[in-house]
């Protein structure tokens, strides 16, 4: 058997070893490589979606200054955006923000043109459906509701009140409420009640409600459907930007109900008692 030269096999091993150090390095450097361009990729992405964020968020502001124009669409730094918008009416409403207890919101009976004025010509008289209460919640939060009409030269309010607390009704002679599950704008809510029909005689001229939770701690969702058409509440603009070359899309959506009542205004109609004024 021949035998090979001690030298031979040492220059095999070294070069094995040399393939080995190499591979090693080679590995670690692409994985150096790969992960840097990750994160210039991360970063860049992360840049592009602050970008288009912040074009969406300065269409929207730049519209709200005129909400009642057309929607509109344009550019800013090459970015494009649309800003779109939503009327708050038909069968049902809920309200956007959540509610706490004792914040009274208004629910207009009447309509409302472009510019946000009242429009008396278009008033809803029929049956109104009440949700409230989130789904998990543990809290059995009432609802007063307070309707203000016209009739006869003269502003009157009536009242109601529904409380899904038996033990609680006893004290506070409220009617009682609904307990289920009632799907509404995407929500589901816990505790329904219902007013048939309105007060007041075909000369009555409905003009708003003003509803109002209690024994709530925490904010509650809030809505109403109606047995037809409801009148419009506002407004729900969404601004949508898009960066050309990666695809990446922010939104920006913000709602503008019709003007408020002043607060000191629900005071005197919330003081207690029947209202003709």
């Amino acid at each position: 058997m021949k035998k090979l030269p001690i030298v031979s096999c040492r220059s095999g091993q070294a070069l094995l070893v040399t393939l080995l150090i190499l591979a090693i390095i080679l590995t670690v450097g692409l994985s150096v490589i790969s992960s840097s361009v990750t994160d210039i990729k991360i970063s860049k992405q992360t840049e592009e979606a602050s970008r288009a964020f912040y074009v969406a968020e300065s269409a929207l502001e730049e519209h709200l200054l005129l909400p009642y124009e057309a929607a509109p669409t344009g550019s800013i730094g090459g970015i494009g955006y649309e800003v779109t918008k939503v009327d708050l009416g038909g069968e049902e409403f809920l309200f956007p923000d959540e509610v706490n207890s004792g914040e009274p919101q208004i629910f207009w009976l009447v309509g409302h043109n472009e510019n946000g004025e009242i429009n008396f010509s278009q008033s809803y008289k029929d049956r109104l459906n009440f949700y409230w209460g989130n789904q998990d919640t543990e809290e059995k939060p009432a609802l007063g509701v307070s309707y203000v009409y016209f009739q006869n030269g003269k502003y009157y309010l009536s009242r109601y009140n529904f409380d899904p607390d038996v033990e609680r009704r006893n004290s506070n002679n409220f009617d009682p409420a609904s307990s289920g599950s009632y799907s509404l704008g995407g929500k589901i809510l816990k505790y329904s009640a219902s007013i048939t029909s309105l007060p007041g005689g075909s000369g009555s001229q409905p003009y708003f409600l003003i509803l109002t939770l209690y024994y709530n701690s925490n904010p509650q969702f809030l809505g109403i459907k109606g047995g037809g058409s409801l009148p419009s509440q506002g407004y729900c603009f969404t601004s949508t930007a898009t960066v050309p070359e990666s695809g990446i899309t922010k939104r920006v959506q913000q709602c503008q109900l019709w003007k408020n009542l002043p607060e000191t205004f629900y005071y005197g109609l919330l003081s207690g008692g029947d209202l003709a004024k």
